[in-house]
């Protein structure tokens, strides 16, 4: 419902987890939008959070661990809130 975002991912994973960086390959070649960043190791939720952020030069920013779930209309709803409300910050739980 909402075209204009990307997806940047922080890929961490042990070699045990392999698969889910070709995973993310895959869709990465079939979506543009879609950003990875593979990472030498798992350094926790923040610091791979922290890669992520200095990936991208957006203005707003939505954090999400790998086992968050989004919502089909999750962005657009955002968007109506940044764009009516002018808000610097939105938290969802």
């Amino acid at each position: 419902t909402y075209p204009n975002w990307e997806l940047y991912l922080a890929d961490g994973s042990d070699k045990e987890h392999s698969y889910a960086g070709k995973i993310i390959k895959d869709y990465a070649k079939n979506d543009t939008r879609i950003k990875c960043k593979v990472l030498s190791k798992n350094v926790g939720i923040s610091e791979n959070t922290n890669e992520c952020i200095g990936m991208t030069s957006r203005d707003y920013i939505g954090l999400f661990d790998h086992d968050d779930l989004l919502y089909t209309s999750a962005l657009f709803e955002y968007m109506e809130v940044i764009y009516h409300k002018e808000s610097d910050f939105i938290y969802c739980d």
